[in-house]
């Protein structure tokens, strides 16, 4: 039987979706171009990604939305739309697999996984954007950026899903909100 969105899981995802939005907002950021790292910045899309794939979709649109609205270059903006990739996958994969949650080893396994992937999505489009032969900067060689976009957004990715697994953790602990997360749903 299809998942039905309650009232709950539809306001939940709202409030998801406008966090992210104004997450770009935040004074908590460091950039380095072609990265930028924004504390949590991840974390709204971890968390719809434990609910399903159409939360994590619209709470990455939300991000990239926030991005769009903040007039951030296309290069921020393409890599938060990127955020779609990984965001649909690991909630997809979390639908059939929600019990890799329950474990510390098998949940840090999950988030490396998902990080690779989000990493090699931000890589990809900032390579678009810095591998031709009009940028110049000691930061443009695809060495720098596979070590500053990639392996640290790797490791960004890591520590936003940590969080955003700390959450859930207080969240599903709400016998109302458990229902709307895959790891809070009794097996059937």
């Amino acid at each position: 039987m299809p998942d039905r969105l309650s009232s709950t899981k539809i306001i939940f995802i709202a409030l998801l979706f406008v966090a992210g939005a104004v997450i770009p907002f935040s004074p908590v950021k460091y950039v380095v171009e072609p990265a930028s790292f924004t504390l949590a910045c991840h974390t709204p899309i971890f968390i719809a990604m434990f609910i399903s794939p159409l939360a994590a979709l619209t709470v990455a649109a939300g991000t990239t939305l926030g991005f769009v609205i903040g007039d951030f270059p296309a290069v921020i903006i393409l890599r938060a739309a990127s955020h779609g990739i990984f965001a649909l996958l690991g909630a997809w994969y979390l639908q059939y697999q929600p019990g890799i949650l329950a474990s510390f080893f098998r949940a840090q396994l999950f988030s490396l996984v998902i990080g690779i992937i989000h990493a090699w999505c931000e890589v990809t489009v900032v390579c678009f954007f810095y591998m031709d032969d009009n940028t110049s900067g000691a930061f443009t060689s695809v060495p720098s950026i596979l070590l500053l976009v990639g392996l640290c957004g790797l490791a960004h990715s890591m520590i936003d899903f940590a969080l955003a697994l700390a959450a859930l953790k207080l969240l599903a602990a709400s016998k109302k909100l458990a229902p709307i997360f895959v790891a809070g749903k009794s097996p059937e």
